[in-house]
């Protein structure tokens, strides 16, 4: 016996076709085109590097910002009573940003437009007119922070 192997004993693979469908390729251009209409819209907004809030009165007052549809509002955190308080990387709400200031119960709303704010350098500050609706309702004064 001779020890080559046999021709005999090896067959070769079956070969799969793969089956072009001109469906797929249909399929993933439509994909693209939606993708690239759809993406400016899913883009997201910038951010405004501050916002500074000037809060002149006695009370530590909470500030919130949205765009004029209300459609959500951002916390900003505490404008420190008696002081300047700076709010970092402000979602940048648009064209028109509306302001609201909160303190004890009581509320202020404040519409600016963007192009104003910027002007401003980014500062606005807590209404009067809720700090004296505070003393008239014998709101008590914020405790001043030591070290702000």
């Amino acid at each position: 016996m001779s020890s080559a192997p046999s021709i005999q004993g090896i067959r070769s693979r079956p070969t799969r076709r793969i089956s072009f469908e001109w469906w797929w390729v249909l399929s993933a251009a439509l994909f693209v085109v939606a993708l690239l209409i759809a993406a400016p819209e899913m883009r997201t907004g910038g951010f405004v590097s501050h916002v500074d809030v000037a809060n002149a009165s006695e009370f530590a007052v909470e500030v919130q910002v949205s765009a004029p549809n209300h459609d959500g509002w951002m916390a900003l955190g505490t404008a420190v009573n008696g002081t300047s308080t700076s709010f970092r990387e402000v979602y940048d709400q648009g064209a028109a940003w509306t302001f609201h200031y909160n303190a004890q119960g009581l509320r202020a709303d404040v519409q600016m437009s963007r192009d104003d704010l910027a002007r401003a350098g980014w500062k606005v500050q807590v209404p009067q007119a809720l700090a004296e609706r505070l003393r008239a309702a014998a709101a008590a004064a914020t405790p001043k922070v030591v070290g702000i």
